[in-house]
């Protein structure tokens, strides 16, 4: 029980680090100076948010896999799975395929994505590219 505590608090500290820095990255590279302080932690929070959610599933198919390799593989397959539910690989509109579509129901990745895009141009402080 220790063990397994320790690495849950282990990595939920790398999945907090982690976000801070691909956010600073992300608004430095792509210049996106006049997205304002709530804009910049709003970003932070979502990538925060969706990296929780990848912790979680990555611990808990883990914890039900005792096999290292079989966990490994079988979070990779959820990892490719969510990802196509997040359109990343295929098209999740009204003329997709009905198992896409419902992958795209299921997928955190899918409600992330939305998510940035809604905060980050619409609504009443989008960004603003210079």
């Amino acid at each position: 029980m220790p063990f397994f505590g320790a690495r849950v608090v282990t990595s939920t500290i790398t999945f907090v680090i982690y976000p801070v820095m691909m956010t600073f990255t992300v608004i430095w590279f792509l210049g996106l100076p006049v997205i304002g302080f709530f804009g910049f932690f709003s970003f932070m929070a979502i990538l925060l948010l969706t990296g929780f959610v990848g912790c979680a599933m990555g611990l808990t198919i883990g914890a039900i896999f005792p096999d290292p390799f079989a966990a490994i593989n079988i979070n990779m397959m959820v990892a490719i799975l969510f990802s196509f539910g997040a359109g990343l690989y295929a098209n999740t509109g009204a003329t997709a395929n009905i198992f896409v579509r419902l992958l795209s129901w299921l997928s955190p990745m899918h409600y992330s994505c939305i998510l940035m895009m809604r905060r980050m141009f619409e609504g009443k402080n989008p960004v603003q590219f210079t």
